[in-house]
């Protein structure tokens, strides 16, 4: 389950306001490399909606 828009939208917002990353990792108990994919994402457009409908193709051919 991937985690919520709120959460991924206050940390990003938390490093921009000066937070440091490993302290905003232990405030949102997320790794590192979680918080560098929103910070990449945020900056590349801006969308931190998580992806959805990636594993539809694989269910339906385990299916056939």
């Amino acid at each position: 389950m991937p985690y919520s828009l709120d959460l991924r939208k206050r940390a990003v917002l938390a490093v921009r306001a000066g937070m440091k990353k490993v302290m905003a990792c232990e405030i949102f108990s997320i790794c590192k490399q979680t918080l560098y994919n929103w910070l990449k994402l945020a900056e590349k457009d801006s969308d931190l909606r998580p992806i959805t409908g990636f594993q539809k193709w694989h269910a339906m051919v385990l299916k056939i």
